[in-house]
């Protein structure tokens, strides 16, 4: 069951209410306001009700025992409610924009002035939908929504996609969702989109409903500070950490069995994790407690037993990145520059970046291409730039080559497909090229929802992880090459915590890294 409501404009309307006090026929009744209670009370104005409004609020004066509302001259179900009278419409009455004769009735004989009210498109709601979810393989069936302001053009959208939709009255629609939209397991993404205010565009009815289809296994892990993940594809392996009083906990989290077992190590908190190509590394960069804005070097652990720790280098890191094909070689993302190191070795030249004043997340300001020898940068204002960096033996060279000046979002690659993807939806080639844009779920100011974004290209498929209103954290699935979408699948957990790192495990699992948590999927969206 959801309760939606989505309010363009509330006016308070203040009235002086003697509701039920008086059990005199002498007294004629007096309305003042009628108020919308569909969807909690909130007033839209002096007798204001939404289209497709069923249950309505009389306030006044001189309301006795026996009052009854009448709805232009037809007596509705009605009960004294608190400071007033409250009422059931019959169906139908408010299916369509207009204005209604409101009036109470005593059983003494008086009626009421009559108060005029008028029937608006004011909010969009969603009150429940059904059937609310289905099994893989399902045949075609006929989704029913219902709620209010509802009107003629009012849609029915399937992961973005319009579906074939009805609008049955002011507070139910009906959309009709074929096979293939059933044809795989996952969790699809239900919207509704109304028009609104005269013609003047839609309500910017962005939250969104979850429509199961079929069972995935889906489980937390962790009720410490986890806030980073890496995967080890060797070993099956997920690796996480918790912080306390004490120091920093490594975690080994099995994902098939879902529990974790803890490593002490001898250190400050951990922050970043990250693991080397060939998975025989695992690096963790810690929180410098003297220095809040500089963490500590890296340190290098050898799996999969932590052994042979190792400091890389004296240079104090925000983020290491592990080179392709080279286990002991990383890019070391400091404040103001990038280094690369061999072991503990460091190449002598660094490349100058201000990452202090990203508009991104400074873990996905850079990435590294098909190999150790090329680099990929966010630069330029608001880092909307991506260039090529040149890496050699020396280390970065310092003339790039532009590959787009119009990014947004964070950065992130993929290997097999060659091919460069951002967290606003870019999908682009080694040179700069679109290949489509991945259609992902947005605030009201049209900005993304999904901060974290993983491309999987052996399977042909990118991966989004976003926070959603009323669902809380969702996988989002697309066609690597075509930016088709795929599936959804909602993973739950708190609306107000952002995912901070995905990785793959398995042939159909991916884990998320978010607030204290790390949630482990396994289904058919991934495989």
């Amino acid at each position: 069951m959801n309760n939606l409501t989505l309010r363009r404009l509330a006016v308070l309307g203040l009235t002086a209410s003697l509701s039920g006090c008086f059990d005199d026929s002498s007294y004629t009744p007096l309305i003042s306001n009628v108020l919308d209670l569909t969807f909690g009370g909130t007033t839209n104005g002096v007798g204001i009700v939404d289209i497709g409004a069923t249950s309505l609020h009389a306030t006044g004066a001189f309301f006795p025992p026996g009052s009854v509302v009448y709805w232009n001259g037809k007596p509705q179900t009605t009960t004294f409610g608190s400071g007033g009278l409250d009422f059931a419409l019959d169906p139908g009455l408010t299916d369509d924009a207009g204005d209604a004769q409101v009036s109470i009735g005593t059983a003494a004989g008086p009626l009421s002035n009559a108060l005029t009210t008028a029937i608006e498109q004011t909010s969009v709601s969603v009150t429940s939908y059904s059937p609310v979810s289905a099994n893989p393989g399902d045949g075609p069936l006929t989704l029913t929504v219902n709620g209010a302001g509802f009107v003629t053009g009012a849609q029915v959208l399937w992961n973005a996609t319009p579906l074939s939709t009805t609008l049955v009255n002011g507070h139910q629609l009906t959309a009709a969702v074929p096979a293939s939209l059933l044809a795989n397991a996952g969790t699809a993404t239900v919207q509704i989109q109304v028009p609104c205010c005269a013609g003047f565009g839609f309500f910017p009815f962005n939250r969104s409903l979850p429509f199961p289809v079929g069972q995935s296994k889906i489980t937390a892990v962790g009720d410490g500070s986890s806030s980073d993940l890496a995967g080890d594809a060797t070993s099956g392996n997920l690796y996480g950490f918790e912080n306390g009083f004490s120091g920093g906990l490594l975690l080994t989290i099995d994902p098939v069995a879902a529990t974790a077992t803890t490593t002490a190590i001898p250190s400050s908190d951990i922050v970043r994790l990250a693991i080397s190509d060939q998975n025989q590394f695992l690096y963790a960069i810690h929180e410098n407690f003297s220095n809040p804005t500089a963490n500590q070097a890296p340190t290098r652990y050898t799996l999969p037993g932590f052994t042979d720790v190792t400091q890389v280098s004296d240079v104090t890191a925000i983020d290491v990145l592990p080179a392709p094909g080279l286990p002991a070689t990383a890019a070391l993302i400091t404040a103001s520059d990038i280094a690369i190191v061999d072991g503990t070795s460091l190449r002598p030249n660094r490349l100058s970046v201000d990452f202090t004043s990203a508009a991104v997340d400074f873990t996905s300001a850079a990435v590294w291409g098909f190999d150790s020898s090329t680099l990929y940068v966010q630069s330029g204002s608001f880092f909307s730039q991506v260039q090529r960096y040149t890496v050699g033996p020396s280390g970065i060279d310092a003339s790039p080559t532009l590959v787009t000046s119009t990014f947004h979002g964070a950065l992130f690659y993929d290997r097999t497909l060659r091919r460069l993807y951002g967290t606003a939806g870019a999908n682009l080639d080694e040179q700069g090229n679109s290949h489509g844009t991945f259609v992902l779920p947005v605030d009201r100011f049209g900005r993304s929802l999904c901060p974290v974004g993983l491309a999987d290209g052996a399977n042909g498929k990118v991966f989004f992880a976003c926070e959603e209103d009323q669902i809380g954290l969702t996988i989002h699935s697309y066609d690597a090459d075509t930016s088709a979408t795929l599936g959804v699948v909602a993973l739950g957990g708190p609306t107000d915590t952002p995912p901070i790192k995905m990785v793959r495990w398995g042939t159909n699992g991916l884990a998320v890294a978010a607030g204290s948590q790390i949630w482990i999927y396994s289904g058919g969206l991934v495989h």
